[in-house]
């Protein structure tokens, strides 16, 4: 739980700081594709960690035991450390990430969307288990 709360710190002040780049992007009237990439990656990096955030503060009231609180856990940190990579990167180099077609750069994005896509759905499979098992 702890490692959840402090890792969630970690991505948040990311995407907090990701707000930056954001920012000067629509100072500058950068191009629409270029402030939607930069606000999905400011919103998507504070969001991801908030719901962090909160899912540490519920564990402690659920009985599924320490191997699914550990799945919850890093499944969450993996996934916001995978979302932390692909969009800044997104948003710098202009690519979506949806397919694994070329450039490399695109690939990365992929990457990194997938990781936290598959992380952040293994851990609401575990988390949405562990509600179950500990209802009354």
């Amino acid at each position: 739980m702890h490692h959840l709360v402090f890792h969630s710190a970690v991505v948040l002040l990311a995407g907090l700081l990701v707000g930056v780049p954001y920012g000067r992007a629509v100072r500058r009237n950068a191009p629409d594709q270029v402030i939607r990439a930069w606000r999905l990656a400011h919103g998507t990096l504070t969001l991801g960690p908030t719901l962090g955030l909160a899912i540490a503060g519920v564990l402690s009231s659920l009985n599924a035991g320490a191997l699914v609180e550990s799945w919850i856990v890093w499944s969450w940190v993996v996934s916001n450390y995978g979302f932390c990579f692909s969009l800044p990167l997104a948003a710098i180099v202009g690519q979506r990430g949806h397919t694994f077609d070329k450039p490399v750069s695109n690939r990365l994005v992929f990457v990194g969307n997938i990781v936290g896509l598959g992380a952040s759905s293994v851990g609401t499979v575990a988390l949405l288990y562990a509600a179950y098992v500990s209802l009354p």
